[in-house]
């Protein structure tokens, strides 16, 4: 932002910014949203003539002009991080009005107290800032009465010069002592007409708790946090409100939930960007110490009717206690349960706490999951995140309140769902008993099996070994065969390679998908291409590279035999494919609108151009596109430049299954990747044997041929 006194009065206040690609330094209005803000196009301050011009950095200087710092290279981009940059050609530039004469510096170190105290009220804030810092360094408190003064409203009614005197007190480290002689300097500032201050003080009071070094410090600091109370009642500006809620968290659990209490009451702020989430963030940072005053607070019938709490709040907390999965937090998640006022709070309650068990791993967690940027665009497949993930008798009060319901209302499967994660071996066998009847709708079976699925037991596999060996409906026998996938066994795979011979076609992708995953399924799938059972076509170029991802000497062999050596091409055979199609290019004109069709059949499955497309890969809007060589490269060798958040990781589990993608997220619970049909494989953390990134690209090779 710029805070100088050179340039025209239309610039200040404006965010000045380098437009490295754009070639130009733009001015940007800065505009209030509520607790935050935004930006919009304001003027062009520069604007490069030359290409070659890539406005990179830029600074104030302490006479209020502006530099900034021209890479100026003929790449704008990054097509090889490696290679030789030119760094003869940098520049600086310096922006300020016509005729401006450069005024003789002045070393603030060499000025006294009261010169700074001056420098405090200039218009310039390089000079606003260095007299600040002076004067911390200094620690003279002579000047104290004039900030002091300045910060009292009786006596100074501008409020630039009271946020000087606030900071510059504080960072002399005299604002610790002088609320101490006077009281009522927090009191005052909370109670100041400019924002900024109550702020900071706001702020300034939880650093003081949350930094104290002793119990008698932070006794000291508590006394003063019953006025943040009272100024949640009434404040109104949403930054302010913002840091109350911050600074909620970082205070006592009796006071910090008190306050987040005070701001759910204001309703106006609900729709705020960041306010609710602000208040969710203090009241799960105490929620677990003080649960009893959490659900005084947050679970009372009046909270239920306080929209703040009800769609912010109360959904969350299920979701904290049930994911913590200690018997104390399952014990209060019950008493949250039998708080909803109708059989609305119930299912939303209920939703919310099989989320929460969803985050139960080996290892408890803390908090809330996170998501991924990939959860937007991937559709799961095979694995659950929440498989196997079952309470068992930590859980007998809830369990017991659950299950009263479900009697009641046995085609809940949300209910059954979490019964079954809580070891109930009456949901568990009535689960089965629905999938496993042919006489219910196709979509009723699939949605028991993706419960079973969730659930994760195996005891699951006799029954479902049955049924995926059955004449049933496609869709049931696709879903079945997630399940198993899941829990894989000896008896599974031999069944999977039966179904995969004689089975339904139409179910082949899928169960050889498998297959491979499996050293003794892999192996046993190229035995048969090996006795001409199977012809040697099943396999595409991709699922053969995975299958040398199994290190298994067998299956090398048998690889090699049947289709030979497979591995990337050599530079050499690559960069003649590149001058190959370069020559191709130079022939004619491309087309555009067969272009487009080309990337939406061979390209869109993993990346974004101009909105169309998944996230996979890197989003090819703003790529180097009008670099040639640089796109070939990419193509023709995918692997020869990865960035690290595509890099392709290869996970074994403890199972001995295989699976390869994108790392989506790892957690204490689980890992996440995703495949280059862009759809997600979740595996359990316990289930985790080795997990390695690769050096070859998820994007194949050939996709020109």
């Amino acid at each position: 932002m710029y805070q100088g006194d050179a340039l025209p009065a239309e610039y200040r206040g404006k965010y000045l910014g380098a437009d490295t690609l754009g070639h130009a330094v733009y001015a940007n209005k800065i505009e209030p949203v509520g607790a935050t803000f935004k930006t919009a196009y304001s003027s062009t301050l520069v604007l490069a003539n030359d290409t070659w011009c890539a406005p990179s950095d830029m600074t104030m200087a302490p006479d209020g002009t502006v530099y900034f710092c021209d890479w100026h290279d003929k790449r704008t981009a990054h097509p090889d991080p490696d290679a030789d940059w030119d760094k003869s050609n940098g520049r600086i530039y310096r922006i300020s009005p016509a005729g401006m004469n450069r005024a003789t510096h002045q070393n603030p170190a060499d000025l006294s107290s009261q010169e700074l105290i001056e420098w405090l009220k200039s218009s310039n804030e390089w000079k606003v800032r260095r007299a600040r810092q002076q004067l911390a360094q200094n620690q003279d408190q002579s000047v104290e009465a004039t900030l002091l003064s300045w910060l009292d409203e009786s006596k100074t009614a501008e409020k630039k010069l009271a946020r000087q005197a606030l900071w510059t007190l504080y960072s002399m480290g005299d604002w610790e002592r002088l609320t101490d002689e006077n009281p009522q300097l927090i009191e005052q500032g909370l109670k100041h007409s400019d924002p900024v201050i109550r702020t900071w003080i706001t702020r300034f009071l939880g650093d003081q708790y949350y930094l104290a070094n002793s119990d008698l410090e932070r006794n000291k600091a508590a006394g003063s946090l019953p006025l943040l109370l009272l100024l949640a009642e009434s404040e109104k500006n949403p930054v302010v409100v913002s840091q109350l809620a911050c600074t909620a968290k970082r205070i006592a659990p009796e006071v910090g939930l008190k306050l987040a209490a005070k701001i759910a009451n204001r309703s106006e702020f609900l729709e705020d960007q960041y306010i609710p989430l602000l208040v969710w963030w203090a009241v799960e940072a105490h929620a677990m110490a003080d649960s009893t005053l959490t659900l005084q607070l947050f679970a009372n019938p009046q909270a239920w009717q306080n929209e703040f709490v009800r769609t912010v709040l109360i959904g969350r907390l299920m979701r904290r206690f049930a994911g913590e999965g200690s018997p104390e937090s399952l014990s209060v998640a019950s008493h949250l349960f039998n708080t909803a006022p109708d059989s609305s709070g119930q299912r939303m309650l209920l939703k919310e706490m099989n989320d929460g068990f969803k985050m139960l791993g080996e290892e408890q967690i803390s908090g809330m999951g996170l998501t991924g940027l990939f959860n937007q665009v991937a559709v799961v497949k095979n694995e659950s995140s929440d498989a196997n993930v079952r309470i068992g008798t930590d859980a007998v009060e809830l369990s017991q309140t659950l299950l009263r319901i479900w009697e009641a209302d046995r085609d809940n499967l949300l209910l059954l769902e979490i019964l079954m994660r809580l070891d109930n071996s009456k949901a568990l066998e009535h689960a089965l008993a629905l999938a496993n009847n042919k006489k219910a709708a196709s979509e009723k079976r699939v949605e028991i099996l993706a419960a079973l699925e969730q659930a994760g037991d195996e005891r699951v596999v006799a029954t479902l070994l049955t049924l995926v060996k059955s004449e049933d409906a496609e869709p049931v026998v696709k879903k079945t065969l997630d399940v198993l996938a899941r829990h894989y066994t000896a008896d599974v795979g031999a069944a999977l390679l039966e179904l995969y011979q004689h089975g339904d076609p139409a179910l082949k992708s899928q169960v050889l998908g498998i297959l491979i995953a499996h050293p003794e399924t892999t192996l046993s799938l190229l035995k048969l291409v090996d006795q001409q059972v199977l012809p040697n076509s099943i396999l595409s170029t991709e699922q053969l590279r995975q299958l040398a991802l199994h290190e298994n000497e067998e299956v090398n062999d048998l690889v090699r035999k049947h289709w030979g050596s497979i591995q990337a091409g050599t530079a050499e055979e690559k960069l003649a494919e590149i001058r190959r199609i370069m020559n191709d290019l130079r022939a004619a004109e491309g087309n555009a609108e067969e272009g487009k069709a080309i990337f939406k059949k061979v390209c869109a499955n993993c990346h974004k151009l101009f909105g169309e497309g998944n996230e996979v890969g890197p989003d090819l809007t703003r790529a180097n596109r009008h670099d040639q060589l640089f796109m070939l490269t990419s193509i023709v060798d995918p692997s020869v430049q990865i960035r690290k958040e595509y890099l392709r990781y290869v996970l074994v589990t403890t199972g001995g299954r295989l699976a390869v993608g994108l790392l989506v997220e790892e957690t204490d619970s689980q890992v996440t990747l995703l495949d280059e049909k862009n759809q997600k494989i979740v595996i359990p953390a316990e289930e985790v044997d080795e997990l390695e990134a690769s050096d070859i690209s998820l994007m194949p090779e050939n996709l020109l041929k």
